[in-house]
């Protein structure tokens, strides 16, 4: 009998739970008294206090083969951050041939550009020195994060011939130098025609920029397509009828790695208790945090108050609010992100993953865009209340923690196959229970979780909406620097869980 109940109640909650976010007006308690006492579904809220202290960022993944990032800025407020990018440089085709008696004749990089930031539009074409190194080390699989390479690991004289003042043009156009070129010669076939092993061989480059300049604000971060850009050499041998003839061939830019390096200024200290002013900053730099042992402890405080028994607790709809105060500015949004979503931090034994939480994925639920007439960013976290609710209290750790960071949309073509930063993310977020058979909604009958949850691990490349010209994926904004401030936990407006929930007779 008490199934029976259980299965009654689940259907009946998925008939109530479309009516809570639904824009009709309705009456909870209507035919209330209808229901036996055990059958009772009743729907409630609750706004609960957020803990929200701040971070920063550390272990950020800016692993990324599409994309080239070179750029110095500077605000009063945040201080300086400065960016730079590591790729490999490996054979566009296998059938490279040296010939006889090989002459160098030229070698550049072709960089397209893609996109710009600036903080001041007057700032928009300010000269800036590009500058190319050759890397010491070999830019593998291991190198992922924005820390993972500086100029300490690169030859101290340059690759290129000269630096390079740019001023935000169309193309950047850089000529590697003779003695960057010529060890390309010593490569035999075999090195030729494997990028694993000519990467091994021949060490990729490392783009940046200067600074802005100590005691000015601005700068530019420049945004080069590396998909559109390629290396040319130019070379001359001797051919097997004993002529010497020109040849060029080409070499692509990041394929096999390439990794976003970044150095962040640090202006405020971490805190547990951000109750004066929560501020979100792009990159490596501060962002709204959410301890999720502290959130749990409120969260049971709560439950014991009412007198809910937790295994009972069905979380209809839990969002995430965190207003912010409109200043009047003509100007305020024009460097605030246009969502902070939850996102989480995954540590694994060999890699750390942000990703954003499964609800991101559902097109029904709020993810966390900026609303200007309400003035608070808001995100659904229904499935992730839930979880965290039944989990065990000594498993909840660090990797439950909620870190606001904005999403980036990528959709992958329905007719090619890319081995890039995408690929890696959801393979990694797979590891830890975020593909297809993680935390889902689904009506299949009684258990004792409600939602027919599954615990799976995942669909080895993560998950994401399908449709006829791709798959769509979600992926934490580590490439973008957005700045914002939202209200305290102190402010009459503050940081809430807005639950809305049932207990199950």
């Amino acid at each position: 009998m008490a199934r029976a109940n259980r299965i009654f109640s689940l259907a009946a909650l998925s008939a109530l739970a479309l009516l809570v976010v639904s824009c009709i007006t309705t009456d909870p308690s209507l035919g209330a008294s209808y229901i036996p006492a055990n059958q009772d579904i009743s729907i409630r809220t609750v706004d609960i206090d957020l803990p929200v202290g701040q971070k920063y960022a550390d272990s950020l993944q800016t692993t990324v083969s599409s994309r080239v990032a070179v750029g110095s800025l500077t605000t009063a407020t945040y201080g300086t951050v400065n960016v730079g990018t590591a790729l490999t440089i490996t054979p566009a085709t296998d059938s490279i041939v040296w010939g006889t008696d090989p002459i160098f004749k030229d070698m550049y990089i072709s960089l397209t550009a893609s996109s710009n930031q600036i903080l001041d539009k007057d700032q928009a074409a300010i000269p800036q020195n590009i500058y190319v190194h050759q890397l010491k080390v070999e830019l593998d699989s291991t190198y992922v994060y924005s820390n993972s390479v500086s100029l300490a690991d690169c030859k101290p004289e340059l690759a290129v011939q000269g630096s390079m003042i740019y001023t935000g043009g169309d193309t950047l156009v850089l000529h590697f130098t003779k003695e960057f070129a010529l060890p390309l010669f010593d490569m035999d076939r075999e090195t030729l025609d494997s990028t694993e092993l000519f990467a091994s061989k021949f060490y990729g480059i490392y783009l940046h920029t200067d600074p802005v300049e100590p005691g000015t604000e601005g700068g530019r971060l420049n945004i080069f397509d590396a998909g559109s850009s390629q290396v040319t050499f130019t070379f001359s041998s001797i051919n097997d009828a004993g002529r010497r003839r020109d040849t060029t061939v080409y070499f692509n830019l990041g394929t096999y790695n390439a990794v976003m390096s970044i150095e962040k200024e640090r202006m405020f200290a971490e805190s547990d208790d951000a109750s004066g002013m929560i501020r979100y900053e792009g990159l490596t730099g501060l962002k709204p945090h959410i301890d999720a042992k502290v959130l749990r402890q409120r969260l049971d405080d709560w439950m014991a108050a009412n007198d809910i028994d937790p295994d009972a607790l069905m979380v209809c709809r839990a969002t995430l609010e965190f207003p912010f105060e409109y200043t009047g500015s003509s100007n305020q949004f024009d460097t605030w992100p246009a969502n902070l979503y939850p996102c989480r931090r995954l540590r694994g034994s060999t890699y750390t993953v942000y990703n954003p939480i499964s609800e991101r994925y559902t097109t029904a639920y709020d993810h966390g865009e900026i609303n200007r007439s309400l003035f608070y960013f808001r995100s659904d976290a229904a499935i992730y209340l839930q979880s965290l609710i039944r989990e065990k209290k000594e498993e909840v750790d660090e990797n439950y923690d909620i870190w606001m960071i904005p999403t980036i949309e990528y959709t992958t073509s329905s007719s090619t196959s890319t081995s890039d930063y995408y690929d890696y993310y959801n393979y990694y977020a797979s590891m830890y229970g975020y593909g297809y058979g993680g935390y889902g909604y689904g009506y299949g009958g009684y258990n004792p979780y409600g939602y027919g949850y599954g615990y799976g691990y995942g669909y080895p490349y993560g998950y994401g909406s399908n449709s006829s010209s791709g798959t769509t994926y979600y992926y934490v904004d580590s490439q973008n620097y957005w700045m914002c401030e939202i209200n305290g936990t102190a402010a009459a407006r503050h940081p809430v869980l807005r639950l809305t929930y049932t207990v199950l007779k």
